[in-house]
């Protein structure tokens, strides 16, 4: 499967030069996020998401909800005064939340994010790596 992945990194100040190792006691990064975007999967994908549910529970995620998109369009025919008007939302995927960390499982990709404090490298990509083989 392709995929693309993206990091960022919102910090307070410019990160310093990367030849120089610095270790601040508090990083001025707010939070980190892993984005990883794949090809669309089947939409049967949204039930063995909610699935996972109690194993994630087990891994400290206990909070879930559904992740939704929602289309509005509407059109105007000359002559019309009124516009035709077209809504629908559908399931995306599902939000799991944790020992400050969120994690979205979506039919075409996966993000995973530290909320609060950034504390170092290491503990959140181990713990974006073991949400992304649950993914």
């Amino acid at each position: 499967m392709p995929y693309k992945i993206d990091i960022v990194a919102a910090m307070d100040v410019a990160p310093p030069n990367s030849a120089d190792t610095i270790h601040l006691k508090n990083p001025p990064i707010i939070e980190a996020i892993i984005v990883i975007d794949t090809a669309p999967l089947a939409e049967s994908v949204l039930d063995q998401f909610d699935l996972l549910k109690t194993e994630l529970a087990e891994m400290g995620y206990s909070s879930s909800k559904p992740i939704m998109t929602h289309k509005l369009s509407w059109s105007l025919s000359v002559g019309s005064k009124d516009p035709a008007v077209e809504s629908y939302g559908s399931r995306a995927g599902v939000r799991f939340e944790g020992n400050n960390y969120a994690a979205q499982f979506k039919r075409d990709g996966f993000l995973f994010s530290r909320l609060g404090h950034y504390e170092d490298w290491e503990r959140f990509t181990g713990e974006a790596r073991r949400m992304w083989d649950a993914y």
